[in-house]
């Protein structure tokens, strides 16, 4: 299977930390979806995914993904998708991610923020995603309007944008 490029697991509640591991042998994959795999704990997973240098589409939603796995993602230039949809960020991982530079679609809708470091103030810092053409924010309590106004400017290529179920207001 080492020419394996897309592997998708999602929903197979039964997987854990030590069977992602096993998959670090896939230098080859692409497309990665680990979505829905709730005994996926941040330490799991950041090994399994630092190896997967080749890694253009990774979905990790509905994990206990948090900023440990975002710490091993800035450099990685053929990353272009990323789902981190329900996960567990703060301020640290949002900034994290706006080193993310060939990112094109970004999903966090649902993120959970730790209180002493929430992401709301800290997504501004998804500006400089330059060549972003989907957010997803939906469902992010800490989406406001003032958020809007300081990270919308920044996105000049961006064509879609969720903000279902947020704070945002008709001044947003």
């Amino acid at each position: 299977l080492t020419r394996l490029s897309t592997l998708s697991v999602a929903g197979c509640s039964r997987c854990s930390d030590p069977g992602v591991a096993c998959l670090g042998s896939l230098v080859a994959l692409t497309d990665l979806n680990l979505e829905q795999l709730p005994r996926l704990h941040d330490a799991g997973l950041t090994e399994a995914v630092a190896r997967f240098s080749a890694l253009t589409n990774l979905n990790i939603g509905w994990t206990k993904a948090g900023d440990e796995l975002i710490a091993v993602l800035p450099g990685r230039e053929r990353l272009t998708r990323l789902n981190l949809s329900f996960c567990h960020l703060t301020a640290r991982g949002v900034g994290l991610l706006s080193a993310l530079s060939s990112i094109t679609a970004l999903k966090l809708p649902g993120c959970k923020t730790n209180p002493q470091g929430g992401s709301g103030g800290a997504l501004v810092m998804l500006s400089s995603l330059a060549k972003l053409r989907l957010l997803d924010l939906s469902q992010c309590d800490n989406v406001a309007d003032d958020t809007l106004a300081g990270l919308c400017p920044g996105l000049t290529q961006l064509r879609s944008l969720h903000l279902a179920h947020t704070q945002v207001t008709d001044s947003g």
